[in-house]
């Protein structure tokens, strides 16, 4: 029964994993800094900039995903 349950969260993990990516497949992604501040600028398409700020360490992958 443990061994079954185990398969199931690593096959739910894994269609996680593979769902949250997906939404990034073609979109161009630049990683630049604006003084010292690192920032990613998402796609190229028209239209007005979206700024999202956090202060914490790990916070940008988090933010991404």
């Amino acid at each position: 029964m443990r061994l079954i349950t185990t398969l199931c969260a690593l096959l739910a993990l894994t269609i996680g994993v593979f769902q949250l990516e997906r939404e990034r497949v073609g979109i161009p992604r630049t990683n630049t800094f604006v003084g010292s501040t690192p920032v990613s600028v998402y796609g190229t398409g028209p239209g007005p900039a979206v700024v999202i700020a956090h202060g914490f360490a790990g916070s940008r992958q988090l933010m991404e995903g």
